[in-house]
C-alpha cells in the first residue's frame, strides 16, 4: 500500500516548560537503553463512511491542538536528548506527519505483516545517536474511504 505524505510539521507545547522543569534527568535504567523509538500503531474506524476534504482538514486540526496540550503536561516529550542522562526539555517539540494511503484500512487488516505495517510509521526503526531528533513521531494517515 502506497503513503503519500501530505505534510510534516513540528507541533511544538501551547505553553512554555517552567524554569524548574527545564532538565528532565532520566533514570539509571533508561540510560542503560540503546536510543531507540518504540513504534505504537493505533487503526480507528470512521465513524461515518467517508469524510471529505474539509473533514479531514478539521481532524488534522484537532490533532495539533490536541497534541500542542499534551505537550504541555508532557514536556519532556517536546525536547531532545542532551546527552545519555538528561533530556533537555526546551519545548523544540514533536513531529507531526500528515498522510494519506491509497487503500482501504480493511486491507491492510486483512493480512497484516510485519513489511506491510512499515511504511506507517514516520522514522526508521534503527538505534540512533543522534541527539537532535524529537522524542514523539506522531502520524495521522487517512485511507480511502468505504469498506
Amino acid at each position: 500500500m502506497e503513503i503519500e505524505i501530505i505534510s510534516k510539521e513540528t507541533i511544538k507545547p501551547s505553553s512554555p516548560t517552567p524554569e524548574n522543569l527545564r532538565i528532565y534527568q532520566m533514570s539509571f535504567f533508561d540510560q542503560m537503553i540503546t536510543n531507540i523509538h518504540v513504534p505504537n500503531l493505533f487503526f480507528y474506524l470512521n465513524k461515518s463512511n467517508c469524510i471529505d476534504q474539509q473533514d479531514i482538514a478539521a481532524k488534522t486540526q484537532r490533532i495539533k491542538e490536541s497534541l500542542s496540550e499534551l505537550l504541555t503536561h508532557f514536556y519532556p516529550l517536546a525536547g531532545r536528548f542532551k546527552d545519555n542522562t538528561v533530556i533537555e526539555c526546551n519545548d523544540a517539540g514533536a513531529e507531526l506527519t500528515e498522510a494519506r494511503a491509497n487503500g482501504f484500512l480493511s486491507d491492510l487488516l486483512e493480512k497484516p505483516d510485519l513489511d506491510s505495517l512499515l511504511p506507517f510509521i514516520p522514522y526508521e526503526l534503527k538505534p540512533s545517536k543522534d541527539l537532535t531528533i524529537p522524542l514523539l513521531y506522531v502520524q495521522v494517515i487517512f485511507f480511502k474511504c468505504g469498506v
